[in-house]
């Protein structure tokens, strides 16, 4: 290997270094465990092996993850970092036009906040009860709040949230079919489809 790409492969190496210390979710919350609600919030909302754990930490966190757990879910990525993650991914074709793509295909930067966001919506069933109760309300008041731009990602994944806690989150969807958002009204009607499903949650709805 020659100097000159001793020095591209270290250059790139260092690149993808900055991406990923660049992109990666910072406010990790409570530990538990001797880990952060983020990981064991990922870990449940991907189904992971310690998936199990996960849930039990979830719980035994309490109402403590519940400020973080609404702080995520509310994430909205501005236009600034969507130019920046263009900007990373079209210096890695061009590394890949020069190097060639790796065995398993090409290199992508993600919006780690975003897939932080879908994780953590999905782990809200892993709440204690004390810690759903306290949630509830609050992920009531995105969900009936005016998006902006009428988009609806954060009513969206309070819709997601509130579909896996159960009895207590039925009557905030049943509300939603009331918002004047066209998209809200019909993922509301998606997840009561869903809901309805389930016998023991037809008379209360």
């Amino acid at each position: 290997m020659t100097g000159r790409r001793k020095i591209i492969l270290l250059l790139a190496a260092g690149f993808f270094t900055l991406v990923a210390v660049y992109f990666a979710p910072h406010d990790t919350g409570p530990y538990h465990n001797w880990h952060s609600l983020s990981h064991w919030a990922r870990s449940y909302g991907e189904g992971l092996d310690d998936a199990p754990e996960a849930s039990d930490a979830i719980r035994e966190l309490g109402t403590n993850a519940v400020a973080p757990f609404l702080r995520w879910i509310q994430y909205r990525q501005s236009p600034g970092k969507a130019k920046r993650i263009a900007v990373f991914n079209s210096a890695i074709t061009t590394l890949d036009a020069v190097f060639g793509q790796t065995p398993g295909g090409s290199w992508c930067v993600c919006d780690t906040d975003e897939d932080h966001a879908f994780y953590v919506t999905r782990a809200f069933p892993a709440l204690s009860p004390e810690a759903v109760a306290a949630a509830v309300p609050e992920l009531s008041r995105l969900l009936a709040a005016t998006p902006p731009n009428g988009d609806f990602t954060i009513p969206s994944r309070a819709i997601d949230a509130l579909s896996g806690m159960g009895e207590i989150g039925i009557a905030p969807i049943v509300g939603a079919l009331l918002s004047t958002n066209r998209d809200i009204r019909l993922y509301a009607s998606m997840h009561l489809e869903t809901i309805l499903a389930v016998p023991k949650y037809v008379r209360r709805v």
